[in-house]
């Protein structure tokens, strides 16, 4: 599961083969042992699971073994408006409640007030708040509160040239009618495509595929999707990193060198990136058409089972371990 454990545990034998339900028991008691290594009285661990409407299963199986955990907090967020009475992560919440002696402290984060968005604004263009409040009207009325869309606004809205800095007074001064027109013709996900448009035409198609990769992705997976040189995929990168739409979470400006790094080498670099949000995924991801998003997993799949050849052994043992637990729990067979 963790490769880059190899470097401190040392290679390891091949795991038993167990039925599909006591490989999960012992897969979930072994990573809340790997837990326990780094939660310990001296030092407790904070864990951040974001977008847990999306959790399979099985994740939230594994979060409720967590729970038992000492010396160990998670923080989980979640949509609202996408976890429903009845769902998954619901049912998880209120078993734990119930189960484990865990306290549960559930927040809401509400949307920004108009006075807070209005602060939001003076603060972002150092002036008197009454100066704000023109902007911040229109920003509240688009944004409806969200912080990460009236930031994206207000960033593009300098971009096009609607809000300047005027040297000779030197503070900043915005159209409002220009701004007004603007924002009443486009939506905030229009917004963050205009912001991927302005890129080059290297640097969106490498958002493409990192996007077809998911919300986070490594470097070697991207160059074994692109089939571009390392230099070359972290030169197209560059640009989207520099523009706050690509977070890096290792260090992504270490020198590669081509003639050292081979391509049978590449899995060895673990450079790891993550899209600013969501949203700014699924906007590189809507650039591309349907039948291209098609292709390009299909393109990836393929690479990645190339360079990857235990891949599609590790993918087989899971497709069997799964067949396996569907029939058992459906108590039917199929003939081989």
């Amino acid at each position: 599961m963790i490769p880059e454990l190899i470097g401190l545990i040392g290679p390891q034998p091949p795991a038993v083969e167990l039925s599909a339900a006591a490989a999960e028991n012992r897969f979930n008691r072994l990573v809340q042992k790997f837990v326990q290594v780094f939660a310990c009285p001296q030092r407790p661990l904070v864990i951040f699971l974001d977008d847990l409407q999306w959790a399979d299963a099985a994740s939230l199986k594994l979060l409720q073994q967590l729970m038992q955990a000492e010396n160990l907090l998670l923080m989980g967020a979640h949509r609202n408006n996408e976890v429903s009475i009845g769902h998954p992560l619901k049912v998880t919440i209120e078993e734990i409640s119930s189960r484990y002696s865990a306290q549960l402290h559930p927040m809401v984060l509400a949307p920004l007030t108009f006075a807070q968005t209005q602060q939001f604004v003076s603060d972002t263009l150092h002036c008197p708040v009454a100066a704000a409040q023109p902007l911040a009207e229109l920003i509240d009325q688009k944004a409806q509160g969200n912080p990460f869309f009236s930031a994206q606004l207000l960033t593009n809205l300098q971009a096009e040239g609607m809000i300047t800095f005027d040297n000779s007074d030197r503070r900043w001064h915005y159209d409002l009618n220009q701004i007004s027109r603007t924002l009443l013709a486009s939506d905030i996900t229009e917004f963050v495509g205009l912001r991927l448009k302005k890129l080059s035409s290297n640097t969106q198609a490498i958002l493409n595929l990192a996007a077809c990769i998911g919300a986070e992705f490594d470097l070697a997976t991207l160059v074994s999707a692109t089939q571009l040189s390392i230099e070359a995929t972290v030169a197209h990168l560059s640009p989207a990193i520099q523009a706050g739409l690509i977070l890096p979470l290792l260090s992504h400006d270490q020198k590669f060198d081509q003639k050292t790094v081979e391509a049978t080498q590449v899995n060895a670099v673990y450079a790891t990136y993550r899209f600013l949000c969501d949203r700014v995924q699924q906007a590189a991801y809507g650039l591309i058409d349907s039948d291209q998003q098609i292709s390009a997993h299909l393109g990836i799949g393929q690479r990645l089972l190339k360079n990857n050849p235990g891949l599609l052994q590790a993918i087989q043992q899971a497709s069997r371990a799964f067949d396996s637990q569907t029939l058992n729990q459906q108590q039917f067979q199929i003939p081989t």
